[in-house]
């Protein structure tokens, strides 16, 4: 899930801001199956709220994040 999410991001397909959106609106996203998707989305959607992503180059970030996966 990781990969295909900064895929998405890497290539303009989705913005960091409406993949937060997505992530933290219960209200407005709650289809069947969300839950399970939110819990494989988890730990993408953590580590770019833990980032200032203003100040970090996305694409060095997804490298060193695809060579610690």
């Amino acid at each position: 899930m990781t990969f295909l999410l900064q895929f998405f991001l890497d290539h303009g397909c989705i913005s960091q801001d409406l993949l937060v959106d997505w992530y933290t609106n219960n209200d407005a996203h709650g289809y069947m199956g969300f839950q399970e998707a939110k819990q494989l989305a988890k730990p993408f959607v953590e580590s770019l709220l833990a980032f200032d992503t203003s100040k970090v180059d996305l694409k060095s970030m997804r490298t060193l994040f695809l060579i610690h996966s």
